[in-house]
């Protein structure tokens, strides 16, 4: 098990312009919530057990940033795994 996390306006500043309240609503509708101790990040429990099941993570967190994010293609895209994280932890400011 894993999170699928994004971040808002809250604790990135220059997300404002690109997640409105209506694209923060929308992450609420597809099951994100906010941690407990940091609310600005909203965060969804995934599985991922095998090959399916992370293409479907992927291409969610794909129709996130081109839905609830507006992304076009104008800025560069990064990934980053972490694993030695979980979300469980996210919250402890370690």
């Amino acid at each position: 098990m894993g999170s699928l996390g994004v971040s808002s306006p809250d604790y990135q500043p220059g997300l404002a312009a690109r997640l409105t309240p209506e694209r923060q609503a929308a992450l609420l509708a597809r099951g994100f919530s906010t941690w407990p101790k940091s609310p600005s990040n909203y965060v969804r429990e995934v599985v991922v057990d095998g090959e399916a099941s992370a293409k479907r993570v992927v291409e969610e967190a794909l129709d996130i940033l081109f839905g609830e994010f507006g992304y076009r293609g104008s800025e560069e895209l990064g990934l980053r795994v972490c694993t030695e994280w979980s979300s469980g932890e996210a919250g402890d400011g370690e």
